[in-house]
C-alpha cells in the first residue's frame, strides 16, 4: 500500500503544497524506506530532492505524514512525482497540480446546466406504469450513500453553498413531484400514499429546488411539457406540408411547460432547455416568443455554424422572422468528462478524476479568462449510468469542493446572471447555426433503426 494526495489541486503563486503520504511494510521483516519528491511544470524539471530518509518500519507498520512542499513562483500545470525506495527498488505515484497568479487575469465564469427529466409515467386515468421520477430520489442508488441522483444531487448543493449552477427540472418530472406529494400515487402494482415516509425525500428535493430557486444559488431552466424533441418535429411536419400546424403544438407545449414550472417551483424561467439540444432555426422565435432570452447548444453547432465567430466561451446572438435570443455553447470535452468517464475503479480513481477535470478547467482559464465555459449533461443519467456507483457521490462531492477552493480562479454563475451586467446587443451575431442535436448534429439516434 502506497498512497500519496495533495490538499489542493490549483494553487496560489506563494502557496506551499501539502502532501500527505502513507505506505505501509507487507513484509514479514523490517524494512528502511526514502522518499524522493520531483515536480515538473510545464514539462520541465523545477526541483527534486530526499524529503524523507531511512524510515524505519517493522513488519506490518504503517507510516503516515503530512510533508510541506514549496513550489515554484511561477505559472502552469505540474505534476508532483513521489518516489518510495528500499533497497534499489523504486515505486512511483504522482499527483497533478496547478499554480496560478490570480492577480494577471479575470476568473473563468463556470455555469454548470444539469438536465433533470422523466418522461410522464402514467397512463390517461392517472395510474402509473413507472416510478422512476420517484425511484430515482428515494432509492438508495448510490450505497453507502442515502437517496437517488435527484437526492444526492440537491445534497451536494448544502455540501458546497459557494456553488450556482443551472437546473432544468423538466415540467413532466415536476409535475408528478407534485402529484405524489399532493395525493399520493396509483400504480400497477399498488399504491404509494403522500404520508409515506419514501415521499418525504421527494418533498425534500422539490422544496430545495424551490428554496435554492428564490436564493439564486440556481437558475431554473424551462422547457416543453415532455421533452418534445422540437427541432425533429419541426423537420419531419415540414416536409409533409404541416410546418404550421408543428410550430402552433410546439408554441402551446412551451407555454404549458412554462406554467407548471411557475406553478411548481414559483419562479419564471428566462432560460429554456432545447431538447436533445436539437436546433432548428424557428426555435429562436418560439423560445422569444414565449419569453426565453436565451438556450444552450452544443460546440458542435458552433464549430459548423458562420458568422461573427471568436469561441464558444462567449454568448452570441441568433435572429429569425425579427425575433433573436442569446445562445450559449458548451464545452463537449468537459461535459463529456462527466457523462462518459464515470466508472471508477475506488475512491483514489474517482479523486483524480475530480483533480484531471478541475486542471482540465484550468487550461481554459489561461486560455479564456473573464469567459464562460458552460458544462452542459443529463443530470442524472452521468450517475445511475455507472458501473460503480458507490464512487459516484465522491466524485461530485471532490469535483465542486475543487472547484469552490479555487475562486479567484473559476466563478461558478448562473447563465441570466452571466446575462445581467452585460447587454446582449454586443454579442456576436451568428448568421447560421446548423441544424441537429448534440449527436453529430444528425436526427439519426431516432430515425436511425432500432437501437
Amino acid at each position: 500500500m502506497f498512497k500519496v494526495n495533495l490538499d489542493k489541486v490549483v494553487y496560489k503563486i506563494g502557496e506551499r503544497a501539502l502532501l500527505s503520504l502513507s505506505f505501509k511494510n507487507t513484509s514479514s521483516e523490517a524494512a528502511k524506506k526514502d522518499v524522493y519528491l520531483e515536480l515538473r511544470l510545464n514539462g520541465e524539471l523545477k526541483m527534486a530532492f530526499l524529503a524523507r530518509e531511512g524510515i524505519s518500519l517493522g513488519p506490518g507498520e504503517e507510516y503516515r505524514e503530512t510533508i510541506e512542499v514549496p513550489l515554484p513562483r511561477e505559472e502552469g500545470l505540474g505534476e508532483l512525482n513521489v518516489y518510495l525506495v528500499e533497497n534499489g527498488e523504486v515505486v512511483r505515484k504522482n499527483v497533478e497540480l496547478g499554480i496560478v497568479d490570480p492577480s494577471k487575469r479575470k476568473p473563468l465564469m463556470v455555469a454548470f446546466v444539469w438536465h433533470h427529466h422523466q418522461a410522464p409515467n402514467f397512463y390517461p386515468d392517472g395510474t402509473f406504469h413507472s416510478l422512476w421520477a420517484f425511484t430515482h430520489v428515494y432509492d438508495d442508488e448510490f450505497p453507502p450513500f442515502e437517496g437517488g441522483a435527484y437526492y444526492i444531487h440537491v445534497k451536494n448543493h448544502e455540501k458546497h453553498t459557494k456553488i450556482k449552477d443551472c437546473d432544468h427540472v423538466s415540467p413532466s418530472l415536476l409535475l408528478q413531484w407534485k402529484a405524489v406529494i399532493e395525493r399520493g400515487a396509483k400504480t400497477v402494482h399498488g399504491r404509494i400514499e403522500p404520508d409515506d415516509p419514501k415521499i418525504e425525500r421527494v418533498r425534500y428535493v422539490l422544496e430545495k429546488f424551490r428554496e435554492m430557486s428564490a436564493e439564486g444559488k440556481v437558475e431554473i431552466l424551462g422547457d416543453l411539457f415532455a421533452h418534445t424533441v422540437q427541432g425533429l418535429v419541426i423537420d419531419l411536419f415540414s416536409k409533409r406540408g404541416m410546418k404550421k400546424l408543428a410550430l402552433e403544438i410546439l408554441d402551446w407545449e412551451l407555454r404549458y411547460g412554462k406554467r407548471i414550472t411557475r406553478e411548481v417551483l414559483d419562479c419564471e424561467p428566462i432560460g429554456a432547455w432545447t431538447p436533445e439540444m436539437y436546433w432548428s432555426p424557428e426555435l429562436a422565435e418560439l423560445y422569444s416568443r414565449n419569453g426565453y432570452k436565451y438556450t444552450v447548444l452544443c460546440d458542435q453547432h458552433f464549430r459548423a455554424s458562420s458568422g461573427e465567430k471568436g469561441s464558444i466561451y462567449e454568448p452570441y446572438r441568433v435572429e429569425y422572422n425579427g425575433n433573436s435570443i442569446v445562445i450559449f455553447f458548451r464545452d463537449r470535452e468537459l461535459s463529456d468528462w462527466i457523462s462518459f468517464r464515470n466508472n471508477f475503479t475506488d475512491e483514489e480513481h474517482a479523486e483524480r478524476e475530480a483533480r484531471g477535470f478541475t486542471l482540465t478547467l484550468l487550461e481554459k482559464y489561461f486560455k479564456h479568462p473573464g469567459g464562460i465555459c458552460v458544462i452542459a449533461l443529463d443530470g442524472e443519467n452521468w450517475m445511475i449510468g455507472s458501473m460503480t456507483r458507490e464512487y459516484v457521490p465522491l466524485f461530485f462531492d471532490l469535483l465542486w469542493r475543487y472547484i469552490e477552493e479555487s475562486e479567484k480562479v473559476f466563478k461558478t454563475v448562473t447563465l441570466s446572471e452571466y446575462l445581467k451586467n452585460r447587454d446582449g446587443n454586443s454579442f456576436k451575431t451568428l448568421k447560421y447555426i446548423p441544424k441537429g442535436s448534440w449527436a453529430g448534429l444528425s436526427n439519426a439516434q431516432w430515425v436511425g433503426g432500432v437501437k
